[in-house]
């Protein structure tokens, strides 16, 4: 299994923190989500994909293991099952790499600000 894990400030800790065990996973799930949503929507048509681009899709059995998880209370995630997963994303000595996960990661980051302020908002 592929996991890249992303990073957030200690001020969106903080908005976590605020949040029930509920919410913060529901908040923390949408934006699992989002980011598989978005990884799957950017997957290239083309085959072969270019050097540096997503992976194209030719049986689907990427996209078929792409998905959000729900880890934990306050904890979700976005994992690939696909056994080459990490060759496309960093590439070998023999193929660039084509990522999907790490364009992903920071889609969710972006999306991560709207999703958590609508559940703050509810909390208000």
């Amino acid at each position: 299994m592929f996991t890249i894990s992303t990073r957030f400030s200690p001020q969106v800790h903080a908005q976590i923190i605020r949040l029930s065990d509920e919410a913060a996973t529901e908040a923390l799930m949408a934006v699992a989500l989002a980011g598989e949503a978005y990884a799957k929507r950017h997957m290239s048509t083309r085959s072969p994909s270019a050097p540096g681009a997503q992976p194209a899709v030719v049986i689907g059995n990427l996209v078929n293991n792409l998905q959000a998880q729900p880890k934990g209370p306050r904890w979700a995630r976005l994992t690939s099952s696909a056994d080459y997963s990490m060759y496309l994303e960093y590439g070998t000595v023999h193929m660039a790499a084509r990522p999907f996960m790490a364009p992903a990661a920071r889609y969710m980051e972006e999306q991560f600000e709207n999703i958590m302020g609508a559940a703050m908002r509810e909390l208000l």
